[in-house]
């Protein structure tokens, strides 16, 4: 999946919450290219990612979902786990990317004690199976694109919901951003806590190392549920 690059001029960055960064990015060039998903042969501009991230905020505001609130994201590496990712972020949320294959003996223990108030599966996974008897609401996504025609499916349900910013709230430097687990190679997988000021400094970082400009392209191939993903290719492009 090639995430391509906004980068920075000045590495020392003053922290901006992912709303103001996506509204920065639509407002500046909306029809540029933000991610390419290469399996799918698909992508996405700034602007359609922006409009979708909104009508992620107000989806979970719907939803009874409120800043903080935990939202699990069940799914193999695509483009509608990241456009899901920023909406949970946009809306100040707390994404919990588990990676699938590696943590299913213990799935299920982890989201109890994690305890999402909506988990969301890609219709590739056996939800039910992932899911069953834990509490919340699970709803299953698929395939995106700019016209959804799947009856009850996700990112069609988003369709229904406006695109526009009037939710201002977002993510804080102190808050809550993501858990995600360890790999589990010496005992039980572990959950892994981090703030949005903790990628922003580990995004800078990468920026100053590789020396990142918004004319880049990265290529990453690893699951986003790993934090050296996260802070190599995504935090970097945010």
């Amino acid at each position: 999946m090639a995430i391509l690059t906004q980068g920075a001029e000045n590495q020392a960055l003053k922290f901006e919450s992912t709303f103001s960064l996506l509204q920065k990015y639509n407002e500046r060039h909306p029809d540029k290219t933000a991610i390419v998903d290469l399996n799918q042969d698909k992508s996405i501009t700034f602007g359609q990612l922006f409009d979708e991230a909104n009508r992620i905020a107000h989806f979970l505001k719907d939803r009874g979902i409120r800043k903080g609130d935990k939202v699990a994201v069940l799914s193999d590496e695509n483009l509608e786990k990241l456009i899901i990712w920023m909406g949970i972020w946009r809306y100040g949320a707390v994404v919990c990317p588990l990676n699938v294959e590696m943590n299913q003996a213990h799935l299920k223990e982890i989201l109890e004690n994690i305890g999402p108030k909506l988990i969301l599966c890609h219709d590739g996974l056996d939800a039910p199976a992932l899911t069953e008897g834990l509490p919340g609401e699970t709803m299953i996504f698929s395939g995106w694109n700019a016209d959804n025609v799947t009856p009850g499916e996700f990112f069609t349900v988003l369709a229904d919901f406006p695109s526009d910013a009037r939710i201002d709230q977002s993510n804080g430097p102190d808050d809550m951003a993501a858990i995600f687990c360890t790999s589990g190679t010496t005992s039980k997988p572990k959950s892994v806590v981090y703030n949005h000021l903790s990628y922003w400094l580990s995004g800078l970082s990468t920026l100053s190392m590789l020396g990142l400009t918004a004319d880049d392209k990265t290529l990453e191939y690893r699951s986003f549920g790993w934090i050296s993903a996260q802070i190599l290719s995504l935090m970097p492009w945010l």
